[in-house]
């Protein structure tokens, strides 16, 4: 009896960390799912990106302002504040915030590189910002 006894607290220990691991399978492929699911929504968002004509070059190396008339300059067209921020996103620059893109803006209007031909959009002046480094 006490074979039997000892036979089946090994089975159980044996079960025990056969879960354990297959815990941790499971958890290790979730992870791998979440993993590759964002580099397929990254590579969409690039694709769709390429195909709207607003391609960033890595924008990280250069200032904030810099990067914000870079992004005006690829759009082609007026963008709005939360614009401005999901392409700064998308170039890279994930600290960019609406509040923080806001207050350049107001210093990109004071200086002449940037417009606002429409309340709440902004494009890059062509005219003052020729020569400028982005």
């Amino acid at each position: 009896m006490k074979n039997v006894e000892q036979q089946l607290l090994e089975i159980e220990s044996q079960l025990a960390e056969a879960t354990r691991e297959q815990g941790l399978i499971s958890a290790r492929i979730s992870g791998l799912h979440a993993h590759r699911d964002a580099l397929k929504q990254l590579l969409d968002q690039q694709a769709s990106q390429e195909a709207a004509g607003l391609s960033h070059p890595s924008l990280s190396a250069v200032g904030k302002s810099d990067a914000i008339v870079s992004v005006l300059r690829a759009a082609g067209r007026p963008l709005a504040i939360r614009e401005i921020v999901t392409a700064l996103h998308e170039a890279g620059r994930m600290s960019e915030n609406y509040n923080g893109v806001s207050v350049y803006l107001q210093t990109l209007l004071s200086e002449g590189r940037v417009r606002r031909p429409e309340r709440g959009r902004y494009v890059a002046d062509w005219a003052t910002d020729v020569g400028r480094t982005t």
